[in-house]
């Protein structure tokens, strides 16, 4: 049975090198029936993903290493009765879209276009190789808060996180129509505006006569 509330040292804690765990299927299973690893393997595998989530709706908020945890124990909470374990990254999306929608709300945020520069999202774990990749790092997820809110979740989600069209559907509560739509909106905003960046210029495809 899964706690009320979420144990540091259980999150914090390394799975064993030997843990079963080689699907998401088997993780949820395991975390369904109370085993700590598989909680904890979890929490190491998808925090980055309910971070990235968070900050692209809220941007940089005080709280938004208690909201991580909220979406982490709301899944927790309802683990068994999650029938795809595949599908743990969208259902894990899905829960942190919402619970950025409550704290939106409850702190009566008018609009989103007031988000910090994304200096902080996501999180690289391996940085790049030089000084410049990272200015062009840097500056590209500063323009990411000028994309529309669903198209930039849509467009983090099916570039930044490896999800299938199908899985950011399932993530935003939309139709498979709007997500494709709105992966393809983000992209082609983001490079609209990626070509007044100089920084950014050698990263981009060719100019195509639509755009």
């Amino acid at each position: 049975m899964i706690r009320s509330e979420l144990n540091p040292e259980v999150l914090t804690s390394a799975p064993r090198a030997d843990a079963p765990f080689t699907t998401d299927a088997a993780l949820v299973t395991e975390a369904a029936a109370g085993d700590r690893r598989a909680i904890a393997e979890i929490w190491v595998r998808y925090r980055n993903l309910v971070r990235s989530v968070l900050l692209a709706t809220l941007g940089f908020d005080q709280d938004i290493d208690d909201l991580i945890q909220e979406v982490f124990l709301g899944l927790f909470r309802a683990v068994g009765q999650v029938r795809d374990g595949a599908a743990l990254p969208a259902i894990l999306s899905r829960i942190a879209v919402r619970r950025a929608g409550m704290a939106l709300r409850k702190r009566r945020v008018r609009a989103l276009t007031s988000l910090l520069p994304w200096t902080q999202l996501p999180e690289v774990e391996v940085a790049p190789p030089d000084f410049d990749d990272r200015l062009a790092l840097t500056t590209l997820y500063g323009l990411l808060d000028r994309v529309k809110q669903r198209a930039r979740l849509a467009f983090l989600l099916h570039h930044v996180h490896g999800m299938d069209a199908n899985d950011v559907a399932d993530a935003l509560g939309v139709s498979l129509a709007t997500a494709k739509r709105d992966i393809a909106d983000g992209r082609k905003r983001l490079i609209q505006l990626a070509r007044g960046e100089p920084r950014l210029r050698r990263f981009l495809p060719p100019v195509q006569e639509d755009e």
